[in-house]
Protein backbone atom coordinates (compact mmCIF):
# COMPACT_ATOMS: atom_id res chain seq x y z
CA UNK A 1 0.00 0.00 0.00
CA UNK A 2 1.60 3.24 -1.15
CA UNK A 3 2.01 6.30 1.11
CA UNK A 4 0.05 8.43 -1.36
CA UNK A 5 -2.90 6.02 -1.15
CA UNK A 6 -2.84 6.24 2.66
CA UNK A 7 -2.73 10.03 2.53
CA UNK A 8 -5.67 10.12 0.13
CA UNK A 9 -7.65 7.74 2.32
CA UNK A 10 -7.01 9.78 5.46
CA UNK A 11 -7.90 12.99 3.66
CA UNK A 12 -11.15 11.56 2.29
CA UNK A 13 -12.15 10.23 5.71
CA UNK A 14 -11.26 13.55 7.27
CA UNK A 15 -13.40 15.50 4.80
CA UNK A 16 -16.31 13.07 5.06
CA UNK A 17 -16.34 13.22 8.86
CA UNK A 18 -16.28 17.01 8.87
CA UNK A 19 -18.80 17.24 6.07
CA UNK A 20 -16.98 20.41 5.01
CA UNK A 21 -17.99 22.34 1.93
CA UNK A 22 -15.74 24.60 -0.11
CA UNK A 23 -17.45 27.66 1.31
CA UNK A 24 -16.94 26.57 4.91
CA UNK A 25 -13.35 25.55 4.22
CA UNK A 26 -12.21 28.68 2.37
CA UNK A 27 -14.62 31.41 3.43
CA UNK A 28 -12.64 32.58 6.44
CA UNK A 29 -9.37 32.48 4.52
CA UNK A 30 -10.75 34.60 1.66
CA UNK A 31 -11.98 37.21 4.14
CA UNK A 32 -8.63 37.18 5.95
CA UNK A 33 -6.81 37.63 2.64
CA UNK A 34 -8.90 40.70 1.84
CA UNK A 35 -7.98 42.18 5.22
CA UNK A 36 -4.34 41.32 4.54
CA UNK A 37 -4.42 43.28 1.27
CA UNK A 38 -5.94 46.29 3.03
CA UNK A 39 -3.29 46.26 5.77
CA UNK A 40 -0.59 45.84 3.11
CA UNK A 41 -1.89 48.93 1.31
CA UNK A 42 -1.73 50.90 4.55
CA UNK A 43 1.83 49.70 5.06
CA UNK A 44 2.93 50.70 1.56
CA UNK A 45 1.42 54.15 2.10
CA UNK A 46 3.28 54.53 5.39
CA UNK A 47 6.50 53.40 3.74
CA UNK A 48 6.01 56.00 0.99
CA UNK A 49 5.37 58.72 3.58
CA UNK A 50 8.52 57.69 5.43
CA UNK A 51 10.73 58.02 2.36
CA UNK A 52 9.29 61.49 1.73
CA UNK A 53 10.45 62.63 5.18
CA UNK A 54 13.53 60.54 5.96
CA UNK A 55 16.19 62.90 4.66
CA UNK A 56 18.08 63.08 7.97
CA UNK A 57 17.76 59.42 8.93
CA UNK A 58 20.85 57.19 8.82
CA UNK A 59 21.34 55.01 5.78
CA UNK A 60 20.85 51.76 7.71
CA UNK A 61 17.38 52.86 8.80
CA UNK A 62 16.36 53.65 5.23
CA UNK A 63 17.65 50.25 4.12
CA UNK A 64 15.68 48.63 6.93
CA UNK A 65 12.42 50.24 5.82
CA UNK A 66 13.15 49.41 2.18
CA UNK A 67 13.97 45.80 3.03
CA UNK A 68 10.81 45.33 5.09
CA UNK A 69 8.73 46.90 2.30
CA UNK A 70 10.28 44.55 -0.26
CA UNK A 71 9.70 41.49 1.92
CA UNK A 72 6.12 42.64 2.54
CA UNK A 73 5.58 42.76 -1.22
CA UNK A 74 7.01 39.25 -1.65
CA UNK A 75 4.79 38.04 1.18
CA UNK A 76 1.73 39.58 -0.48
CA UNK A 77 2.59 37.79 -3.73
CA UNK A 78 2.56 34.53 -1.75
CA UNK A 79 -0.87 35.42 -0.35
CA UNK A 80 -2.17 36.05 -3.87
CA UNK A 81 -0.77 32.72 -5.06
CA UNK A 82 -2.43 30.83 -2.19
CA UNK A 83 -5.75 32.55 -2.85
CA UNK A 84 -5.52 31.89 -6.61
CA UNK A 85 -4.77 28.22 -6.03
CA UNK A 86 -7.64 27.83 -3.58
CA UNK A 87 -10.26 29.67 -5.62
CA UNK A 88 -9.18 29.23 -9.27
CA UNK A 89 -6.77 26.35 -9.84
CA UNK A 90 -8.44 24.12 -7.27
CA UNK A 91 -11.94 25.53 -7.62
CA UNK A 92 -14.39 23.00 -6.16
CA UNK A 93 -11.65 20.40 -5.72
CA UNK A 94 -11.12 19.48 -2.06
CA UNK A 95 -8.08 17.37 -2.92
CA UNK A 96 -6.24 20.34 -4.44
CA UNK A 97 -7.34 22.64 -1.64
CA UNK A 98 -6.26 20.13 1.02
CA UNK A 99 -2.75 19.71 -0.40
CA UNK A 100 0.20 21.93 0.56
CA UNK A 101 1.89 23.84 -2.25
CA UNK A 102 5.15 25.79 -2.05
CA UNK A 103 3.59 29.19 -1.33
CA UNK A 104 2.24 28.74 2.26
CA UNK A 105 5.58 27.51 3.70
CA UNK A 106 7.43 30.24 1.78
CA UNK A 107 5.04 32.87 3.16
CA UNK A 108 5.73 31.68 6.71
CA UNK A 109 9.50 31.88 6.17
CA UNK A 110 9.25 35.38 4.66
CA UNK A 111 7.05 36.42 7.57
CA UNK A 112 9.73 35.38 10.04
CA UNK A 113 12.37 37.31 8.11
CA UNK A 114 10.19 40.42 8.46
CA UNK A 115 9.82 39.75 12.18
CA UNK A 116 13.60 39.42 12.49
CA UNK A 117 14.04 42.95 11.10
CA UNK A 118 11.11 44.63 12.86
CA UNK A 119 11.67 43.16 16.31
CA UNK A 120 15.39 43.72 15.89
CA UNK A 121 14.70 47.43 15.44
CA UNK A 122 12.57 47.55 18.58
CA UNK A 123 15.29 45.74 20.51
CA UNK A 124 17.78 48.36 19.30
CA UNK A 125 15.36 51.05 20.43
CA UNK A 126 15.10 49.39 23.82
CA UNK A 127 18.89 49.25 24.02
CA UNK A 128 19.06 53.04 23.67
CA UNK A 129 16.25 53.74 26.13
CA UNK A 130 17.81 51.39 28.70
CA UNK A 131 21.08 53.39 28.59
CA UNK A 132 22.69 50.60 26.55
CA UNK A 133 22.07 47.79 29.02
CA UNK A 134 23.81 44.81 27.46
CA UNK A 135 22.37 42.23 29.87
CA UNK A 136 18.81 43.22 29.00
CA UNK A 137 19.42 43.35 25.27
CA UNK A 138 21.29 40.02 25.18
CA UNK A 139 18.44 38.32 27.06
CA UNK A 140 15.71 39.67 24.77
CA UNK A 141 17.84 39.05 21.66
CA UNK A 142 18.30 35.41 22.68
CA UNK A 143 14.53 35.07 23.06
CA UNK A 144 14.10 36.76 19.67
CA UNK A 145 16.54 34.39 17.93
CA UNK A 146 14.90 31.29 19.42
CA UNK A 147 11.44 32.53 18.47
CA UNK A 148 12.44 33.21 14.84
CA UNK A 149 14.28 29.88 14.60
CA UNK A 150 11.11 28.06 15.66
CA UNK A 151 9.08 30.15 13.21
CA UNK A 152 11.31 29.23 10.28
CA UNK A 153 11.14 25.60 11.39
CA UNK A 154 7.33 25.75 11.24
CA UNK A 155 7.52 26.87 7.62
CA UNK A 156 10.19 24.33 6.73
CA UNK A 157 8.19 21.44 8.18
CA UNK A 158 5.31 22.25 5.83
CA UNK A 159 7.54 21.29 2.89
CA UNK A 160 7.79 17.77 4.32
CA UNK A 161 4.00 17.19 4.29
CA UNK A 162 1.86 16.69 1.23
CA UNK A 163 -1.44 17.84 2.75
CA UNK A 164 -2.81 19.93 5.61
CA UNK A 165 -4.40 16.94 7.35
CA UNK A 166 -1.09 15.19 7.99
CA UNK A 167 0.58 18.50 8.83
CA UNK A 168 -1.96 19.41 11.51
CA UNK A 169 -2.20 15.89 12.90
CA UNK A 170 1.54 15.38 13.45
CA UNK A 171 2.40 15.74 17.14
CA UNK A 172 5.84 17.29 16.59
CA UNK A 173 4.40 19.92 14.25
CA UNK A 174 1.62 20.86 16.68
CA UNK A 175 4.14 21.21 19.51
CA UNK A 176 6.51 23.37 17.47
CA UNK A 177 3.68 25.62 16.26
CA UNK A 178 2.40 26.10 19.81
CA UNK A 179 5.88 26.82 21.17
CA UNK A 180 6.43 29.37 18.39
CA UNK A 181 3.18 31.16 19.19
CA UNK A 182 3.94 31.18 22.91
CA UNK A 183 7.41 32.63 22.27
CA UNK A 184 5.85 35.29 20.03
CA UNK A 185 3.43 36.30 22.80
CA UNK A 186 6.24 36.37 25.35
CA UNK A 187 8.60 38.41 23.19
CA UNK A 188 5.97 40.98 22.22
CA UNK A 189 4.91 41.38 25.84
CA UNK A 190 8.48 41.71 27.15
CA UNK A 191 9.53 44.30 24.56
CA UNK A 192 6.36 46.36 25.01
CA UNK A 193 6.65 46.15 28.81
CA UNK A 194 10.25 47.34 28.94
CA UNK A 195 9.62 50.15 26.43
CA UNK A 196 6.75 51.41 28.58
CA UNK A 197 8.88 51.10 31.72
CA UNK A 198 11.69 53.25 30.35
CA UNK A 199 9.29 55.78 28.86
CA UNK A 200 7.64 56.14 32.26
CA UNK A 201 11.05 56.81 33.75
CA UNK A 202 11.71 59.50 31.14
CA UNK A 203 8.73 61.56 32.37
CA UNK A 204 10.71 62.90 35.34
CA UNK A 205 11.44 66.61 35.23
CA UNK A 206 9.06 67.77 32.47
CA UNK A 207 5.83 69.66 32.85
CA UNK A 208 2.42 67.91 32.66
CA UNK A 209 1.87 68.99 29.06
CA UNK A 210 5.06 67.28 27.95
CA UNK A 211 4.05 64.21 29.95
CA UNK A 212 1.00 63.88 27.73
CA UNK A 213 3.26 63.34 24.73
CA UNK A 214 5.04 60.49 26.49
CA UNK A 215 1.69 59.04 27.56
CA UNK A 216 0.58 59.14 23.93
CA UNK A 217 3.71 57.24 22.90
CA UNK A 218 3.13 54.68 25.65
CA UNK A 219 -0.47 54.15 24.55
CA UNK A 220 0.72 53.67 20.95
CA UNK A 221 3.15 50.95 22.08
CA UNK A 222 0.45 49.25 24.14
CA UNK A 223 -2.08 49.32 21.29
CA UNK A 224 0.27 48.00 18.59
CA UNK A 225 1.75 45.35 20.86
CA UNK A 226 -1.65 44.29 22.15
CA UNK A 227 -3.08 43.88 18.65
CA UNK A 228 -0.25 41.63 17.48
CA UNK A 229 -0.45 39.60 20.70
CA UNK A 230 -4.22 39.09 20.34
CA UNK A 231 -3.95 37.99 16.70
CA UNK A 232 -1.03 35.66 17.52
CA UNK A 233 -3.10 34.11 20.30
CA UNK A 234 -5.99 33.63 17.86
CA UNK A 235 -3.63 31.86 15.44
CA UNK A 236 -2.59 29.41 18.16
CA UNK A 237 -6.17 28.73 19.28
CA UNK A 238 -7.59 28.27 15.77
CA UNK A 239 -4.74 26.00 14.69
CA UNK A 240 -5.59 23.62 17.54
CA UNK A 241 -9.36 23.95 17.85
CA UNK A 242 -10.73 24.87 14.41
CA UNK A 243 -10.18 22.06 11.93
CA UNK A 244 -13.01 22.91 9.57
CA UNK A 245 -11.31 25.79 7.74
CA UNK A 246 -8.09 27.70 7.08
CA UNK A 247 -8.73 30.62 9.41
CA UNK A 248 -5.44 29.95 11.22
CA UNK A 249 -3.55 30.50 7.97
CA UNK A 250 -5.39 33.73 7.19
CA UNK A 251 -4.79 35.16 10.68
CA UNK A 252 -1.12 34.23 10.46
CA UNK A 253 -0.81 36.26 7.25
CA UNK A 254 -2.39 39.28 8.95
CA UNK A 255 0.12 39.12 11.82
CA UNK A 256 2.98 39.67 9.39
CA UNK A 257 1.38 42.88 8.08
CA UNK A 258 0.78 44.16 11.62
CA UNK A 259 4.48 43.86 12.48
CA UNK A 260 5.51 45.84 9.40
CA UNK A 261 2.90 48.52 10.04
CA UNK A 262 4.06 48.91 13.63
CA UNK A 263 7.56 49.70 12.34
CA UNK A 264 6.37 52.18 9.71
CA UNK A 265 3.93 53.83 12.10
CA UNK A 266 6.56 54.27 14.80
CA UNK A 267 8.99 55.95 12.41
CA UNK A 268 6.36 58.21 10.88
CA UNK A 269 5.09 59.29 14.30
CA UNK A 270 8.41 60.88 15.26
CA UNK A 271 7.79 64.23 13.57
CA UNK A 272 4.35 64.51 15.15
CA UNK A 273 5.84 63.72 18.56
CA UNK A 274 8.58 66.30 18.07
CA UNK A 275 5.98 68.90 17.18
CA UNK A 276 3.91 68.03 20.23
CA UNK A 277 6.95 68.29 22.50
CA UNK A 278 7.89 71.71 21.14
CA UNK A 279 4.28 72.91 21.38
CA UNK A 280 3.93 71.73 24.97
CA UNK A 281 7.18 73.23 26.27
CA UNK A 282 7.10 75.68 29.17
CA UNK A 283 9.10 78.72 27.93
CA UNK A 284 10.32 79.57 31.42
CA UNK A 285 11.79 76.19 32.28
CA UNK A 286 11.78 73.49 29.61
CA UNK A 287 13.20 75.60 26.76
CA UNK A 288 16.53 76.28 28.41
CA UNK A 289 16.88 72.73 29.78
CA UNK A 290 15.92 71.06 26.50
CA UNK A 291 18.35 73.30 24.64
CA UNK A 292 21.13 72.12 26.93
CA UNK A 293 20.20 68.49 26.24
CA UNK A 294 20.23 69.02 22.47
CA UNK A 295 23.45 71.01 22.59
CA UNK A 296 25.23 68.47 24.76
CA UNK A 297 24.11 65.61 22.54
CA UNK A 298 25.67 67.31 19.53
CA UNK A 299 28.74 68.48 21.51
CA UNK A 300 28.01 72.15 20.95
CA UNK A 301 29.44 74.62 23.45
CA UNK A 302 27.12 77.47 24.36
CA UNK A 303 28.68 80.38 26.19
CA UNK A 304 25.40 82.06 27.05
CA UNK A 305 21.68 81.52 26.79
CA UNK A 306 20.14 83.39 23.88
CA UNK A 307 16.66 84.95 23.94
CA UNK A 308 13.79 82.48 24.10
CA UNK A 309 12.48 83.13 20.58
CA UNK A 310 15.82 82.46 18.93
CA UNK A 311 16.53 79.45 21.13
CA UNK A 312 13.07 78.00 20.46
CA UNK A 313 13.51 78.09 16.70
CA UNK A 314 16.96 76.57 17.07
CA UNK A 315 15.54 73.70 19.13
CA UNK A 316 12.86 73.05 16.53
CA UNK A 317 15.49 72.70 13.79
CA UNK A 318 17.74 70.49 15.88
CA UNK A 319 14.94 68.36 17.27
CA UNK A 320 14.12 67.03 13.82
CA UNK A 321 17.32 65.01 13.90
CA UNK A 322 17.88 64.39 17.62
CA UNK A 323 15.29 65.06 20.31
CA UNK A 324 16.10 63.64 23.71
CA UNK A 325 14.20 63.30 26.95
CA UNK A 326 16.10 63.31 30.20
CA UNK A 327 15.96 60.28 32.47
CA UNK A 328 18.01 60.57 35.61
CA UNK A 329 21.45 61.92 34.87
CA UNK A 330 21.72 61.06 31.19
CA UNK A 331 19.45 62.01 28.29
CA UNK A 332 17.66 59.22 26.44
CA UNK A 333 16.69 59.80 22.78
CA UNK A 334 13.33 58.85 21.30
CA UNK A 335 13.90 57.02 18.03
Amino acid sequence: MSPSFLADTIRNLYMSELNTSIGELLGSYVISSCITFIVYGIGVTQSYVYFLNCGKDPKWLKLLVGGVTLLETVHTVMVIHILYRFTVTGFGNLEVVGSISWSPPTAVIVENLIIVLVEGFFIYRLWILSKRSMSLVVTISSLHIVRCAFGITVGSLAFTHSDWVSYRSTTSTVVIVNVTDCLALLEDGVIAGFLIHYLRSSRKGFNPRTDRVILWLMSYIINTGLITMIVSLCVMVTFIAVEENFIFLGLNLIVCKLYANSLFGTLNARQMLHARVIKSLDPESDISRLSEIVASSQRIRTASVKPIRIQRSRIIDQSESSLELQTGKEPVPII
